[in-house]
């Protein structure tokens, strides 16, 4: 009994751990300028979708007898074409969140330091740390994932405990629907842990039963935490709330939260560089059959590029990133798990509807915003 918690709490914290990275510290940012209602509502659509497209892959594993991350599943149950598509997307996706990072710990590590105006000089000190440690090759442990899911509670707690007492009203009565599509892209970056899925099932493959209930409380955490975090800080900084949330909030409440909260930003930054580095090295070598130099220097010259010559701007990246990458792949696992219904080798642990009305919208959902980041970008 005791063990079969303990792996469902495992795979809760590994789900939790990876949908909650870099992009909760954007989340205040984009609900402050959309408005907190709007913002609110948008957070639940978002979380719920992502819940429903967790447990999508979940049962598409689950009916597929031989072992898949998302390309292969792709490439089972809608073709080849797709597969090479999803990939390409993932690609993005993780370049995206690199570069985010980059432009993040940059600003974070200036503010923790007072030298708000040498943000630069702290993304380079911070790109050469963690491009050491990718050509290394740490191996990031998964038992550390408790540990972080312990510390965004404790920060979150931590932070609304000083926050409280300095909510105002009127900073969450500002509404401008015209920022909705940034804020759509930030929100499903931050919601993106689709990778996590293939890691919830093995550390429940002695009890297949409890993959759902993992997904579900791993899916709805992050939902109660950003609405929590979107609180907290808006109420404090309204229309002043800084890009990466914890810089200005530690200038609105004192020494304390920019210390508290600048080490959390940087931790939880720092373990999202490093875990999506390490993926994308791995994704190189192991996929595309490339020696593991190249597949290093492919990883941290692309972020570097953009970073130096593209943009410096941590919103855009992640809103472009999450738009693109987390709509495209939504909607190819969303057919996908049409394709699994009818051609899975084996009977799932559990049995969702076929979902053609839910399923329609989600595609919907993440097409139109793929369509207006084009149109904008």
């Amino acid at each position: 009994m005791l063990s079969k918690y303990k792996n469902l709490w495992q795979a809760v914290a590994t789900l939790v751990g990876t949908i909650i990275g870099a992009g909760i510290l954007g989340i205040p940012y984009v609900v402050a300028r959309l408005g907190f209602w709007p913002g609110l509502i948008v957070i639940v659509v978002l979380g719920i979708s992502s819940l429903l497209i967790n447990l999508m892959i979940a049962e598409i594993m689950l009916r597929t007898r031989f072992r898949h991350q998302i390309g292969g599943l792709v490439k089972k149950y809608i073709g080849v074409n797709w597969e090479h598509i999803a990939s390409f997307g993932m690609i993005i996706g993780a370049y995206g969140g690199l570069t985010a990072y980059l432009i993040g710990e940059g600003q974070v590590l200036a503010a923790l330091f007072g030298q708000a105006e040498n943000s630069i000089v702290f993304s380079w000190i911070f790109f050469i740390f963690s491009a050491l440690i990718l050509f290394i090759g740490l191996k990031l442990i998964k038992a550390l994932e408790f540990w972080m899911v312990l510390l965004v509670v404790i920060v979150v707690v931590f932070i609304g405990a000083f926050s409280l007492p300095q909510l105002q009203i009127a900073n969450f009565q500002t509404v401008d629907l015209s920022q909705a599509i940034v804020a759509y892209g930030v929100l499903l970056f931050a919601f993106g842990g689709t990778g996590a899925i293939f890691s919830v099932k093995e550390i429940l493959a002695g009890d297949k039963k409890m993959i759902k209930p993992a997904i579900i409380i791993g899916s709805v955490l992050p939902i109660i935490v950003y609405i929590l975090f979107a609180l907290f800080v808006v109420g404090v900084t309204g229309m002043s709330t800084t890009e990466v949330a914890t810089v200005g909030l530690g200038n609105a409440l004192g020494n304390k939260v920019v210390i508290m909260g600048n080490l959390f930003a940087v931790l939880v930054m720092g373990s999202s560089f490093l875990t999506v580095g390490i993926g994308l090295k791995q994704l190189y070598q192991y996929d595309y059959k490339l020696p593991a130099w190249l597949a290093w220097i492919l990883v941290i010259v692309v972020p570097l590029l953009i970073f130096l010559f593209i943009s410096h701007n941590f919103i855009e990246v992640i809103s472009l990133a999450g738009s693109l990458t987390f709509g495209v792949v939504g909607v190819l696992v969303v057919f996908a798990f049409w394709g699994a219904k009818n051609k899975g080798d084996q009977k799932p642990a559990f049995n969702l509807p076929k979902f053609y009305l839910v399923g329609s919208g989600l595609v919907l959902l993440f097409l139109i915003g793929v369509i207006v980041t084009l149109i904008d970008l």
